[in-house]
């Protein structure tokens, strides 16, 4: 396939060549001086220039776009897959978070913890119970000793032997 750029610069060329032939008659124009030949040239060839870059400004356009696709294209769809790899994660942890909410949830219903949590109310309240009791006997304790004096426990005295008279003795055994 042609491209339109192609079909103008081959128009621009024939026209071109009206204006090339060596000073004769060519198409009904005659050309009498190198000066005016070489100005007719250089106006031609301006010409398929501007028509050059008229035909090919879209397309160069395109070119810039498709080169910024090309460059970030490959990026972006790297961020996707990242975004899709994190959503996945979130939609995961979410997933077990509510789980973990329905569970806790219906601990509260279950019998065994209502019991369990009786008990231990129980047990609480019979180790303040017993704590109590306690602190009362040591404080009775504590205001009987008051009370009472000091024994003093003086340093230790030799030992005495007693005398048994023999007559004892046997009878002893």
């Amino acid at each position: 396939m042609i491209d339109t750029a192609e079909i103008f610069v081959a128009e621009a060329m024939l026209d071109g060549q009206m204006f090339n032939i060596d000073s004769d008659m060519s198409a009904g124009m005659h050309v009498q001086h190198p000066e005016t030949e070489f100005r007719l040239k250089k106006v031609s060839e301006k010409f398929i220039e501007s028509i050059h870059l008229m035909v090919n400004e879209p397309s160069v356009g395109l070119f810039r776009i498709h080169e910024h696709v090309r460059r970030s294209v490959p990026q972006i769809v790297d961020k996707k897959l990242e975004m899709q790899n994190f959503q996945k994660k979130i939609h995961g942890v979410c997933y077990d978070l509510d789980y973990s909410i329905r569970t806790v949830q219906s601990m509260q219903k279950i019998p065994h913890f209502t019991i369990i949590q009786e008990c231990l109310r129980s047990a609480i309240a019979s180790k303040q119970n017993l704590d109590a009791a306690k602190n009362q006997r040591t404080m009775k304790y504590d205001s009987h000793r008051i009370d009472e004096e000091p024994v003093v426990i003086g340093p230790p005295q030799a030992e005495v032997e007693v005398a048994v008279p023999a007559e004892q003795d046997n009878n002893i055994s």
